[in-house]
């Protein structure tokens, strides 16, 4: 590569990284707050999970909270009405510890799960790339 093909390959990234941005901005504009949230369970065939514990991230504060099963009931521990987009990797399973601890689903929930699979669909999944890194 010479000169010229580095600047030109940092304008290609710079320009995808500000139209990346613009979509972010346009998906979360109508929320108030973000909740990054995961769980932690024990699975056992066709019963319901075990619910260890929920940990969640308030983007919109910064706080990070931490609850273990004891602390855990019928309600969810932040609001997630419409105002509130939460987010996770493989809601499906987030989803199930809600309703196997009687809460109801948050309205507006973004799974990366999917978006990871379209994003390296028939690339593969690099060996020294971590998903939590």
């Amino acid at each position: 590569m010479t000169g010229t093909d580095d600047v030109y390959l940092l304008d290609r990234l710079f320009e995808q990284d500000l139209r990346a941005r613009e979509l972010l901005n346009k998906l979360f504009a109508p929320f108030t707050r973000i909740i990054l949230e995961d769980f932690e369970f024990i699975s056992v065939p066709g019963e319901r999970p075990d619910v260890v514990c929920m940990v969640f991230h308030d983007l919109s504060t910064g706080q990070t909270t931490r609850l273990w099963r004891d602390q855990l009931n019928d309600q969810l521990p932040y609001d997630g009405g419409s105002d509130t987009l939460v987010v996770s990797f493989v809601f499906n399973a987030e989803g199930v510890c809600h309703l196997s601890l009687g809460q109801p689903l948050p309205k507006n929930i973004l799974d990366l799960s999917p978006e990871f699979k379209c994003h390296v669909n028939g690339k593969g999944i690099p060996r020294n790339c971590s998903i939590s890194a």
